[in-house]
């Protein structure tokens, strides 16, 4: 990858594992970890990378579909940020060292600057990301029961953003899920259903988005063709839909490469 570039792309999507590969051709830098070391080196090798490469792993939360995978490749000794809780979480579990609390709101890993912010979700202390180099901006926000003032906030200006789009309502209450799950999942500290992430990019997309990948889609409780739909008639009814380009992540493989 050439430099000068800020670049962004999912590596897997979905309650089966979550990553995300941000860089600007120098820096490289992971969002979660749930895949494997063979998975992830695999992955990485489409653009010419080894695992040992990345200069930070960044933790969204403690959950198993976006650490778990620490426990096989953590020996590769690089650095691991969270916040306090989600870091109090994973080492408890994976007994891990190398890792780093969070500076502040606002710091710098190599040429990109990082910008951590609270998400509403069942973990310890979750939170996302908005990544910058030179006027590109990248927002990573999965796993959150509510859109937050917060979060739409620091996602407003951000010309690439991996968003949540995790259930349909209808799906979900029709579905095989058990009470107890599908109440979690209704919560404001589950997940985020595809009517909400869809008011969320058309706010978004009057702040220069122009691209969104639709992420950790639900296997049981949404289908990529619903999520589209309702994304794309939100964008619609508000004349919003010129030059944002939406897909859905892929759940078990990279997505396409986003290029500020």
């Amino acid at each position: 990858m050439s430099a000068n570039a800020l670049k962004a792309v999912t590596l897997c999507s979905g309650s089966s594992g979550n990553s995300a590969f941000i860089t600007d051709g120098k820096t490289r830098l992971l969002v979660d970890c749930g895949l494997s070391l063979k998975r992830l080196r695999f992955e990485l090798s489409r653009f010419d990378i080894e695992p040992g490469d990345l200069d930070a792993v960044l933790m969204t939360h403690e959950h198993s579909d976006h650490m778990g995978a620490l426990k096989t490749w953590h020996k590769l000794n690089v650095p691991i940020y969270g916040t306090d809780g989600t870091l109090g979480a994973v080492k408890s579990r994976l007994g891990l060292d190398n890792t780093h609390t969070l500076p502040n709101n606002i710091f710098q890993i190599g040429g990109v600057t990082v910008r951590a912010f609270s998400t509403s979700h069942d973990a310890e202390e979750s939170c996302g990301y908005v990544f910058a180099m030179g006027g590109t901006r990248v927002g990573v926000c999965t796993d959150l029961g509510e859109m937050t003032d917060t979060v739409l906030n620091e996602l407003c200006g951000c010309e690439y953003v991996i968003l949540e789009c995790n259930y349909d309502i209808h799906m979900l209450k029709n579905g095989p899920y058990p009470l107890f799950l599908r109440r979690r999942i209704l919560s404001r500290y589950g997940h985020l259903c595809n009517e909400d992430c869809a008011a969320a990019i058309v706010t978004l997309a009057k702040t220069g988005l122009r691209r969104v990948s639709l992420a950790h889609m639900s296997e049981h409780n949404n289908d990529p063709a619903l999520a589209l739909g309702a994304v794309m008639w939100a964008l619609s009814e508000y004349s919003a839909e010129h030059g944002v380009e939406v897909d859905v992540a892929p759940r078990y493989e990279a997505g396409a490469a986003f290029t500020g």
